[in-house]
């Protein structure tokens, strides 16, 4: 967790640079440039690299800067702190305006995006200027639906594909896994991966078989569908702070109606169990108008086949039942569901890929 606010910083820094360079002068502002690249100055040569790693996946695809966009609120929060809208707005920025910084980054080589880290790093403000003037007329590509949307999406996986080619984009950080090779999930894993809606957990690694935590999976979630909350609401969690990186990710699913937590706890550093994994998608689906009516008698039938349906909470039968219904999840085997074990990465990935299919209208659904 530490790594990925390291990165953060150093990804702020490279917009803020980006964002404060006003062409006709040549000139940067960089008061507040330094104070990112400050706090990534104070980190160990180790950690420093380690964040890099994590910064260049960001930058590696047109997916992976919209997660960096999700992620922007936290990165400023971190450098800036809370006040951190004053503080833009006192050098003429704003949040919009970061964003709208990662969209002309969409436009951008990958050799031009690792050159700027290089540059950041080394304080070439030369180079850097140099950059932006080489791209200050490009108009940044435009991005796929991503599963963004309520299912009417016309674009198959295929042409998908085909934008992200013709944008220029190298491949995405999926085909560097190293890791899923010959797993069982490796087709699912790289697909939602391309999407930005996943992330690997350090440079070329997956880690399919490792667990997932309650906000890692809620962010999952978030990116995929990104709910539009137009009403401002507290928190009831004790246990989920401002400072978090998962704040605001939380405090979306929570508005949405998606994470009720456990009463004033949100356990986000808790691992997700399968039953607890199977609520969250169901609720998901009926957020985008894919739900499945289950009565007792369907309930019971669903769930008849496995031998440990008595171990699945009371609170999570009918979801389970209705996301058995949908095809978004299945069991471990023919006679098992484990609700009670940990989802691993893997049974992640591809719970969300199958959500991802119906939202778009495909039915390629896949046991987990």
């Amino acid at each position: 967790m530490f790594k990925l606010k390291t990165a953060l910083v150093l990804a702020l820094a490279a917009l803020l640079v980006l964002s404060s360079f006003t062409p006709v002068l040549a000139t940067i502002d960089t008061s507040l440039i330094d104070k990112g690249l400050d706090k990534f100055n104070e980190l160990s040569p180790s950690t420093r690299k380690e964040a890099i790693d994590l910064l260049k996946t960001y930058f590696k695809s047109s997916g992976t800067l919209e997660v960096l966009k999700q992620d922007l609120p936290s990165a400023l929060k971190i450098v800036l702190g809370d006040d951190y809208e004053a503080q833009l707005e006192d050098k003429g920025l704003s949040v919009s305006r970061l964003k709208s910084q990662v969209d002309e980054l969409k436009s951008w080589s990958l050799e031009d995006r690792m050159a700027l880290i290089d540059k950041i790093q080394s304080g070439d403000s030369e180079g850097i200027a140099d950059l932006v003037e080489k791209y200050e007329n490009t108009v940044a590509p435009s991005e796929p639906s991503g599963g963004s949307d309520t299912g009417s999406s016309t674009s198959s996986p295929a042409s998908e594909g085909e934008q992200e080619a013709d944008s220029g984009q190298e491949p995405t950080p999926a085909a560097a896994f190293t890791d899923i090779t010959n797993h069982w999930a490796k087709t699912q894993i790289e697909y939602i991966a391309e999407k930005g809606i996943i992330q690997g957990k350090a440079n070329g690694i997956f880690a399919p078989e490792d667990s997932v935590t309650r906000a890692e999976f809620t962010a999952m979630i978030v990116r995929l569908l990104q709910p539009e909350i137009t009403e401002e609401t507290a928190l009831p969690f004790s246990d989920v702070a401002e400072t978090d990186w998962f704040y605001e990710t939380v405090k979306t699913a929570y508005a949405a109606n998606l994470a009720k937590g456990k009463g004033d706890l949100f356990d986000p550093e808790g691992k997700i169990t399968r039953e607890e994994m199977t609520v969250l998608i169901a609720r998901a689906a009926a957020l985008k108008g894919k739900s499945a009516s289950v009565d007792t008698a369907e309930i019971d039938r669903l769930l008849l086949p496995f031998k440990d349906k008595e171990e699945i909470s009371d609170w999570a039968k009918t979801e389970t039942a209705a996301a058995l219904k949908l095809g978004l999840v299945r069991g471990t085997s023919a006679e098992l569901f484990q609700p009670k074990a940990e989802a691993t990465r893997a049974e992640a990935a591809v719970i969300i890929y199958n959500l991802y299919g119906i939202l778009n209208g495909e039915s390629d659904t896949t046991t987990e």
